[in-house]
């Protein structure tokens, strides 16, 4: 009943009982047990005699008891209730002990049910199956075991949610218990096996975890008032003993394989956790003497704790790893001496990725807001810890340790370690004593998107990049001693030992995201309000600390990684760092500074710091060193500091900069450190006012003040180089420099400092002192002497120079690698001070001492060995005619001795030996030369001797304005701009110095330039640079490289002017001069040019005064006691000898006071003017002029005032369209003269002068642009496809060209090419090697074979011009434009494709390799007469508009020879051809005919309304113009004569293409050779492109051409004397060439020539030097001539000195001509063997090297009698196409077109000389010829005016060339192509058009020079040429003629030419032309005869090949019939039924 408890059974029996329920009815319990028995151990094998057994044991329970219950709280049980019930439930341990071995107890199955155990609707059921219950007792103890099989528990809630399981458990365990016989639990052993949990989704939101928690909480807040209380209970210790009595001695827990799943339904997510081992052991020993004072008030027993885990595993849902455990130990033992622990890991892998356990933390989270009991805070700094006295000693390992983090919005990171091992030892013997070890064996912490795979470690000596921290191994070894007892004096004690091995860090954005991530949770941010509340930092005591640190650091690598720049690398080899509380020591070994600007590769090697490759920096050693004691700051360098710098480097290493900084404050960011947090603001009665430097350093109240930083640096050598451009370099090397600072004060000094540009050793200063105070006492005196100097004391820069040497090279551009600095030097400015404000401050004072200033311009060193090479061969030769006399005179006295018995060969062998001596005396002294004198260097020395100078700045006159207000005052002169002045740089200084000795020499000369001692300067220096205008600003590119590009810096292009006062004294100043010096002057000059860069500003250089008066202003006072001017000898015959000591006039002034103002120079003093000879007695004084006062005055000739230089304007090449350079001339005329004779004595022409008139026009415009590009600025006008240099523009051009101007104009232009020539065949560039790339040799073996139709090869060169160039097909589209506005009177009809495209000249103008167009024309309105040699009369060509265009093109090969080519393009449009009617045209001697503008211009509709415009038949052809001789005067106020129009308007193209071998040798050899084809030998040279031809082409679209038989004479004469001539000279220089060209082909050494040369060029030069010599001569005779002209020895030595000159001149010319065609030649030779070319034979006629093309889309032709009106016939050709010289070959797309004329030659590579003909072939289409008696006359008289028809033709033994045919009367419509093979070399091109071609000419032609053997075989060679094959097809004619009335009439007469074949011969043109007369005939003759008989012969007898007279059948015959009547157009097989046969009768 006290129990409430009600027991049923349902039935029993002796040891068994049924159905037992057992109901607590207030506790809601129900207990039910199916059947209950006791089974022995008869019956079956039981652990014990007897067992209680229990079936089914049903065990349910609710935790509800009603609506308001409440949980209980268990609280502590009481001691006095404990004695109580133990007392009541005592038992005899006899009695336990009996039961214990009797009984155990068995159930089959328990299960319990609790319901309500969080919520109403939750369920726990637990089931357990087999479980036993075993007892042991020996009387001291008891053991219980129990044993559950298996145990299964879960924990449910009724839910319609599918989550209705909360929690799952299934396991097996035995537990064992140990109890004492004191009834103490003594020992606990659990064995849990295979543990399989499963905790839902439910569980952490069910109220069942907030009990157990908010119990828990409830627990721990009662407690904390007694653990916080100020006497803590004794009992409740954790460490004491009293506490560890609680637990029991010995524990032992195992779990295996254990398994534990956390659920997420909701999401599908779960987490595995298993566990192979966990093992468990406690055990204490109580009976072992403990470990006394471990706690100042308690001991600890001996015990030893044990861990073990063992192959842990924690997987994700997706069976990924994120924890993987191999083992895991730890150990407490606890000894009577000391605590030891050990921690042992191996292998422990984590991959934490946050997109997966977000969602647990997120559910964790929601648990812990979902408590609802508040927790108490407490902070940690409340609870105290007790003090451990007793040692401690702790290790742990931990080894293979891998951690990586994947963040959702960071990048994966992971840290992994190979090991780690740690050791502590905690020792109190007299005092605190702690040690520590800590070894890291390669720690690497990865970044980036593959961090988180595992990896092997990295290789050694390799950086892997995106692996931020790399440690191979880290070492660290530490004590710390803390004196015992509150009295010590002794203080503490810290050592540190640390050795760091293969340190690499890398700082990158991925680096600095995942630590801005990290950083923050484990050190969060610190509030606003913990800053606010954060005390100041008072001054206290130093902590008495002693320590020593000591560092080491080996093999140290640190990156800075950018994924647009690339990387940084800084290498340390060693660092060591010795530290202690007095100073501290960082040593450095082997540091370099490197960029990796590009990764391409995953690692990067990490080499010791000298093997780095271009390193940035360089270093060897360092060592800082600090002083705490004394403040001091020691920084010394080793040997070895290079620097290496470049723009593209500073900006890598700018960005990496900004990189990392930008780094670190990102860093700042996320820990709350970036900006200091803004305070509340408070009242301010709230805290007292706080001065604000309490915490600082104490106010100077008498206290001493702290003590300044000192520093000093020692560097032993440095060198800095820096690259101002890809090319340019500025370097300076320090040798021993040693920098201080102390108290505000500077001192540096170096023994050798030295400065150097490009390699160049150019500034070089001795024992450098500098020094910065803040006062200079020597300053403050000088400012003593200027009392208008406001500012009395001023800091100050001290510069003093042992001596310093400046020395510039021969010729070296020190200006470029200047300006190009002066341009860095802007750039960086503008990068680093973008933005800061200018300083207002005064600026120091300066001053400068100098002991020895030399200055030095060096010499040309082979000028310099050349002279002392000539004064030693000059000192040799006088030496050697000593030698020489004694010689002579010794072999005299042999002679005399022994008379003739002297033997001959005695004396020559003496006088070879005194030869032979004195040649090795030369050497000797020649090697010797230097040996003891030094070469002479320089060209100018400028010395100065004790140089100070002293610059101070005042308040008076800094800042802008009042530098203004003094430039006023003393450049008064000058108007000043009245918007006034933007200036960039402007300062003023007051100037004080002096200077002992102020020398200028000029080389080695005896006599200085300038002499000044004893100078001394003082007075205002003002410099200033105007601000530039937006025209005066150029642009200077900076490559930086990639990513940045270009960078362009704006120059100010106005100079630095300078404004001055200055006053000075000086006590000698000496200058000689003479002409002697010019030429050393002159280097001078180019020296001094070379410093300073030329102004961008185009404008033509100034001369010294004109810079002078732009550049300095202002005025200078000279006081000089004693000023002399020595001007040396300068008449003729007088000593011309630099060296001249003794011959000069002496300008001599004392007391000069000179004043140079603006514009104007003021002597005053006593000058006295003396003559010096050598002879001192000769010495006269010739002028004394005491008291001369001397003022010069400059005038200047310019427009504006010539003061004010403000206005003058610099303009940049970029704005120069706004200001083009034009140059205008009317009303010009330009004559030609000749005299008859060459020269007379005066060089004037004399009185026999011949004037011909060349042209004249009205205006010309000449405009001239830069070599730059001005597309950008300027539009181009239609159709232009460049801009010009050149622009000429000419308005009525009147032009005459006659014979006689043609010769003069050739000898004009000859002897300007000659000079030429001359002057580049004798420099020597002549003769310089050619450099071949052999590499290119190995590239034509790879190359293809060259397409048959393939373009020469050529190589462009690289554009010197600088400017871009556009598409070639402008040049198409301008005459395409052209086309489209001409006149509009003429109908042109479309080019037929095919004809015009062949044509050579607009082939090569068209190519797109033109690197400069020179020269653009542009006429209106022009005009040219030609005039005839054999004719009279004239032909006026006129034009409404004309262009002529001239352009260069890049050098290429052609063929085997490289050449320079050059093209010229003629545009006219609106083109008129006259001509007179009259054969004796009125002319007079001035008197030019001359067409009116109105007959010239474009065509215009005119209204006739006078009588002469009726007259002139409008613009036909045909039509009658008057012209004029007086242009400016109508021609009906003249006499006038009128002209007929020949040819209608039109327009024409006209090109020109000439090759040249003037080029550049060092471009050439940038031009490799052309490709060679594989298959040479098959190549078909017909299909190949035209080589560098000569070539004139001319185009005409419509021609309507009427001439008369005058007419058509006087065009051929100006066609063959004017335009087709050849110059003889030009052919004959060709045929001395191509004799060279063969004997070099034939000669065994071709390189044998280059002593032919050399010997030619002396013998060139000779004749120079006495050309010079006799004009010299000439020019003295003719100055005597003038004081005597009737001297008739002068007179006679005239004559002969001019015979002499003339002689000399034509032997140079010979000489000369023979130089060039003999350098040519070899030149051409070299190439041609340095690239293994064939040497291939030029063609031997002249006209090769000219090509002329006429190509007439539509011509009709009217021939007219002698008045010009009636016509004889009408000539039309369509697509006329003339070339002459070389066969063009036919396209595939012209080759099936018919032909009127072709013929073609297949051409070999000549033999020997002799031209091989492969093939030759003439093809002619059938003719149809009708032809009367009558008009065959009148064509013959019109073409060949003045023969007899009548007379018989020429024999076989005439030349063929009188056969050639001059017209045909009406030929029907094909297109018609002649091309003009040369048939020899002595056939021009005027044999084809003479019509006096009837004239017997031979191909022989003698030779002009004299006849040897290889001209005996060359001609020989010329002469025979070797047909391999002959074809001519037969011809088909159709004749018909009608002659006089008493003549037979032919009809339709059919004749065939038959074909004719040759093989094999070799023959002349001649023998050729003889051998096709003679078949012809003939075959000719016979069918002839045949046909007037009507005989019918065998059909096609003569059609056969090789004239073969086979009978043919009648199948044949109406095939030759058919294609007769194809060809032919008639019916052959029909006749004419009229006619009959010869013996019939004619109807």
């Amino acid at each position: 009943m006290k129990l409430h408890a009600e027991l049923k059974i349902g039935s029993f029996g002796f040891f068994w009982a049924q159905n037992i329920s057992l109901k607590f009815q207030q506790e809601q319990q129900t207990v039910e047990i199916d059947n209950v028995w006791i089974s022995s151990k008869l019956s079956r094998e039981l652990p014990r005699y007897f067992e209680l057994c229990f079936g089914e044991v049903r065990i349910r329970t609710d935790l509800q008891k009603g609506p308001g219950f409440q949980p209980s709280i268990p609280e502590a049980p009481r001691e006095a209730d404990g004695n109580e019930s133990r007392a009541d439930l005592t038992l005899k341990p006899s009695l336990l002990r009996l039961l214990s071995q009797l009984f155990s107890i068995h159930m089959d199955s328990i299960n319990i049910m609790v319901l309500h155990v969080a919520t109403s609707e939750s369920l726990w059921h637990i089931q357990a199956s087999k479980t036993r219950l075993l007892l042991n007792g020996d009387g001291k103890s008891l053991t219980c075991e129990v044993s559950l099989t298996k145990v299964n528990s879960k924990v449910l809630r009724s839910s319609q949610l599918d989550d209705t399981c909360l929690a799952e458990l299934a396991l097996a365990l035995s537990l064992s218990l140990e109890i004492s016989s004191k009834r103490r639990l003594v020992g606990v052993r659990l064995r849990v096996r295979t543990l399989q949990a499963e905790l839902h989704e439910g569980l952490f939101c069910s109220p069942l975890l907030h009990h157990v928690t908010a119990r828990a909480r409830y627990s721990s807040a009662r407690e904390q008032p007694s653990a916080g209380s100020g006497e803590p209970l004794k009992s409740l210790s954790l460490l004491s003993r009293d506490t560890l009595q609680l637990i029991p001695r010995r524990v032992e827990v195992k779990m295996e394989n254990t398994s534990l799943v956390l659920s997420m339904n909701s999401q599908k997510r779960h987490l595995t956790w298993s566990l192979k081992l966990l093992q468990f052991l406690y055990q204490r020993e109580e009976e072992q003497i403990p470990l006394r004072n471990f706690t100042p008030t308690s001991d600890l027993d001996q015990m030893s704790v044990d861990l073990q885990l063992e192959d842990g595993l924690l997987l994700s849902q997706s069976r990924q790893r994120i924890v993987c455990l191999n083992s895991l130990k730890t150990s407490v033992q606890v000894t009577a001496i000391d605590l030891s622990a050990a921690v042992l890991l191996n292998t422990c892998i984590i991959h934490y990725r946050h997109q997966e356990f977000s969602h647990w933390l997120g559910l964790l989270a929601q648990e812990y807001r979902c408590q609802a009991v508040p927790v108490p805070i407490q902070g940690h700094k409340g609870r105290s810890y007790p003090q451990i006295i007793a040692p401690i000693i702790l290790c742990a390992s931990l080894s293979n340790v891998n951690v990586s983090v994947q963040l959702g919005d960071t990048p994966p990171f992971a840290l992994g370690f190979n090991s780690i091992s740690a050791d502590y030892q905690h020792l109190r013997p007299q005092s605190m004593h702690q040690r520590a070890v800590l070894a890291v064996d390669h720690l690497c912490w990865r970044v980036g998107n593959d961090s988180h795979i595992q990896r092997a470690p990295h290789p050694p000596n390799m950086h892997v990049w995106g692996e931020a921290l790399i440690l191979d191994s880290f070492n660290l070894q530490g004590s710390y001693n803390q004196p015992l007892g509150m009295s010590s004096a002794q203080s503490d004690t810290l050592f540190l030992d640390c050795t760091i091995r293969g340190l690499q860090v890398e700082s990158s954005d991925t680096c600095t995201e995942c630590l801005a991530r990290v950083l923050p949770l484990f050190c969060p941010r610190p509030s606003g309000a913990e800053l606010a509340k954060q005390p100041p930092s008072a001054s206290s005591e130093p902590w008495g600390l002693l320590w020593k640190v000591d560092l080491k650091v080996e093999d140290v690598n640190l990156f800075t990684l950018s994924a647009l720049v690339g990387a940084l690398e800084m290498r340390l080899d060693t660092l060591t760092v010795l530290g202690s509380a007095e100073s501290c020591t960082v040593s450095v070994q082997g540091m370099v500074l490197a960029l990796v600007k590009s990764i391409t590769e995953k690692m990067q090697p990490c080499c010791k710091a000298p093997a780095i490759p271009n390193p940035v920096a360089n270093l060897s050693m360092l060592s800082v060193t600090y002083r705490s004691s004394i403040r001091s700051l020691e920084v010394q360098c080793g040997e070895g500091l290079a620097v290496l710098w470049s723009p593209p480097d500073h900006m890598h290493l700018y960005h990496h900069t900004l990189a990392t900084l930008q780094c670190h404050e990102a860093l700042r960011s996320a820990l709350g450190h970036g900006t200091p947090p803004s305070l509340p603001p408070e009242s301010p009665t709230s805290h007292p006012a706080i001065p604000a430097e309490t915490s600082g350093p104490p106010q100077p109240d008498g206290t001493p003040p702290k003590r300044l930083l000192s520093l000093s640096l020692e560097l032993s050598s440095a060198k800095l180089t820096a690259f101002v451009s890809e090319a340019n370099y500025i370097s300076l090397a320090a040798e021993r420099t040693s920098v201080s600072w102390h108290g505000g004060a500077l001192h540096g000094y170096c023994p050798e400092l030295a400065a150097g540009f490009d390699g160049h050793s150019i500034f070089s200063f001795k024992e450098a002192e500098v020094k910065l105070l803040p006062e200079l006492e020597e300053v403050i005196l000088h400012r003593c002497a200027f009392p208008t100097l406001h500012t009395l004391r001023n800091r100050g820069w001290a510069f003093s120079f042992a001596s310093v040497t400046i020395e510039f090279p021969y010729q070296y551009d020190f200006s470029r690698t200047l300006d190009a600095a002066v341009g860095v030097q802007k750039w960086l400015k503008g990068l680093h001070r973008r933005g800061h404000p200018a300083s207002t401050a005064l600026p120091p004072d300066l001053l400068l001492k100098v002991a020895h200033f030399s200055w030095v311009f060096l010499d040309d060193v082979f000028e310099v060995k050349l002279r002392d090479n000539y004064e030693l061969m000059k000192d040799e030769s006088k030496e050697s005619a000593k030698r020489l006399q004694l010689l002579d005179a010794k072999v005299a006295a042999l002679r005399k001795q022994h008379g003739e018995l002297l033997p001959a060969r005695k004396i020559e062998e003496l006088y070879a030996s005194l030869e032979k001596k004195n040649i090795e005396i030369y050497i000797q002294r020649s090697r010797r030369l230097y040996a003891n004198t030094p070469m002479r260097r320089a060209l100018l020395t400028w010395t100065l001797a004790h140089l100070e100078l002293v610059a101070m700045a005042d308040e008076s006159f800094h800042g802008t304005e009042r530098v203004l207000e003094q430039m006023r005052d003393m450049d008064s002169v000058s108007p000043f701009p009245p918007e006034g002045l933007e200036m960039v740089t402007q300062w003023c200084r007051m100037m004080k110095g002096r200077v002992g000795n102020f020398f200028v020499r000029i080389r080695d000369y005896p006599r200085y330039l300038f002499e000044i001692r004893n100078w001394q300067l003082s007075g205002r220096l003002i410099g200033a640079e105007q601000c530039g205008q937006a025209c005066s600003r150029r642009r200077q590119v900076l490559k930086l490289g990639l990513p940045w590009g270009d960078a362009t810096v704006e120059r100010n292009m106005p100079p630095l002017k300078f404004y001055h006062d200055f006053h000075s004294e000086i006590s000698q100043y000496t200058i000689v001069w003479g002409p002697c010096w010019d030429p050393a002057w002159t280097l001078i000059g180019q020296c001094v040019d070379l410093l300073t860069k030329p102004s961008e500003d185009p404008s033509a250089p100034l001369p010294w005064w004109d810079k002078s008066r732009l550049l300095f202003h202002g005025d200078w006072h000279m006081d000089i006691e004693q000023a002399n001017l020595h001007q040396l000898a300068t008449e003729v015959g007088a000593i011309e000898d630099p060296y001249n000591t003794t011959e000069n006039m002496h300008w001599e002034w004392s007391h000069l006071s000179f004043h140079w103002k603006p514009g104007q120079f003021v002597f005053k003093g006593n000058l006295d003017i003396n003559v010096r000879t050598a002879s001192k007695y000769d010495d006269c004084c010739f002028l004394h002029l005491p008291d001369l006062c001397m003022t010069l005055d400059l005038q200047w000739l310019c427009h504006g005032n010539p003061h004010d230089h403000h206005g003058v304007v610099l303009r940049s090449p970029e704005f120069l369209p706004e200001v083009p350079m034009v140059s205008d001339l009317s009303q010009v005329t330009v004559h030609l003269m000749a005299s008859t004779c060459d020269e007379n004595a005066d060089h004037r022409l004399d009185t026999l002068v011949k004037k011909t008139h060349l042209l004249s026009l009205s205006s010309l415009t000449y405009q001239r642009h830069s070599n730059r590009t001005a597309e950008e600025e300027l539009p181009l006008r239609d159709g232009d496809d460049g801009f010009h240099t050149h622009q000429l523009h000419l308005v009525d051009l009147r032009a005459s060209w006659t014979t006689t101007n043609r010769d003069i104009a050739f000898g004009l232009y000859d002897g300007y090419k000659k000079a030429a020539v001359l002057k580049r065949n004798l420099s020597t560039e002549a003769l310089k090697g050619l450099k071949i790339d052999t590499q290119l040799q190995a590239k034509k073996l790879k190359r293809g074979p060259l397409s048959a139709h393939s373009v020469p090869a050529r190589v462009t060169a690289p554009i010197t011009s600088g400017r871009p160039e556009r598409a070639s097909s402008g040049g198409a589209y301008m005459l395409q434009k052209l086309i489209e506005e001409t006149d509009k009177f003429v109908v042109f009809t479309e080019e037929e494709s095919g004809a015009s495209e062949q044509l050579c000249g607009i082939a090569a103008c068209q190519t797109d390799d033109i690197y400069n167009r020179n020269c653009l024309i542009e006429l209106v309105n022009c005009q040219m007469v030609l005039r005839g040699a054999e004719t009279e009369g004239c032909v006026i060509v006129s034009a409404a508009k004309a262009q002529l265009l001239q352009c260069q093109h890049h050098p290429a090969w052609y063929g085997d020879t490289l050449k320079q080519k050059t093209t010229w393009t003629c545009l006219l449009d609106g083109m008129q051809y006259f001509a007179t009617t009259e054969s004796g045209p009125t002319e007079r001697e001035h008197g030019q005919l001359w067409l009116e503008v109105k007959n010239i211009e474009e065509h215009r509709q005119r209204s006739l309304d006078s009588v002469q415009e009726l007259m002139e038949s409008g613009q036909a052809v045909g039509g009658m113009v008057s012209t004029t001789t007086d242009w400016n005067q109508p021609s009906e106020a003249q006499q006038t004569q009128q002209v007929q129009r020949i040819i209608s308007r039109c327009s024409c193209r006209m090109y020109y293409i000439s090759y040249s071998h003037d080029i550049d040798p060092e471009l050439a050899t940038q031009i490799k050779p052309p490709e060679t084809p594989a298959n040479q030998e098959k190549e078909d040279l017909l299909k190949k492109q035209e080589g560098a031809v000569d070539t004139f082409t001319l185009i005409h679209h419509d021609l309507e051409i009427s001439t008369n038989p005058a007419q058509y004479a006087m065009i051929l004469d100006i066609v063959n004397n004017l335009l087709l001539h050849v110059e003889p000279k030009r052919k004959e220089h060709s045929e001395k060439k191509q004799r060279v060209r063969f004997q070099l082909e034939i000669s065994s050494n071709p390189e044998e020539q280059r002593s032919s040369i050399l010997h030619l060029q002396e013998a060139v030069r000779q004749h120079v030097a006495q050309i010079r010599q006799l004009e010299k001569q000439m020019y003295s005779n003719v100055k005597s001539l003038q004081d005597d002209s009737k001297n008739e020895n002068l007179l006679d030595l005239n004559h002969r000195l001019q015979q002499q000159l003339s002689q000399e001149k034509a032997d140079l010319q010979l000489e000369s001509e023979e130089l060039n065609i003999l350098i040519r030649c070899f030149k051409d030779f070299q190439l041609q063997r340095a690239n293994k070319m064939e040497l291939r034979k030029q063609p031997e006629d002249v006209s090769v090297a000219r090509r002329t093309e006429f190509y007439f889309a539509q011509a009709r032709w009217r021939l007219t009698e002698e008045d010009g009106q009636l016509g004889i016939a009408e000539l039309e050709l369509q697509r006329f196409l003339y070339s002459k010289v070389v066969l063009r070959p036919q396209s595939s797309c012209q080759s099936g077109r018919q032909l009127a004329l072709r013929i073609f030659s297949k051409v070999r590579p000549p033999v020997g000389g002799i031209s091989i003909k492969e093939h030759f072939e003439v093809n002619v289409v059938p003719l149809t010829i009708q032809l009367t008696h009558q008009f065959f006359h009148r064509m013959m008289g019109f073409f060949f005016p003045g023969r007899n028809v009548e007379e018989e033709e020429v024999g076989d033994e005439e030349d063929k060339s009188k056969l050639v045919t001059t017209g045909i009367p009406v030929v029907k419509p094909r297109q018609l192509i002649v091309a003009d093979d040369s048939l020899g070399p002595g056939k021009g091109v005027t044999q084809g058009l003479n019509r006096t071609s009837g004239v017997r000419r031979s191909f022989r032609k003698a030779p002009e020079h004299p006849v040897d053997d290889i001209d005996k075989m060359k001609e020989r060679a010329a002469m025979n040429n070797s047909f391999i094959y002959i074809k001519i097809p037969q011809v088909p004619l159709c004749v018909s003629y009608k002659g006089e009335k008493n003549s037979v009439d032919w009809g339709d007469l059919n004749l065939v030419l038959p074909c004719l074949e040759y093989h094999n011969n070799t023959w002349t043109w001649l023998d050729f032309a003889m051998a096709v007369k003679r078949d012809s005939r003939k075959a000719l003759v016979a069918q002839v005869i045949k046909e007037k008989l009507r005989l019918k012969p065998a059909a096609g007898s003569e059609a056969r090949g090789k004239l073969e007279n086979k009978s043919d059948g009648t199948i044949q015959q109406q095939e030759e019939d058919e294609k007769a009547r194809l060809l032919i157009g008639l019916s052959v097989g029909e006749k004419n039924p009229s006619k009959k046969s010869i013996f019939g009768r004619r109807k």
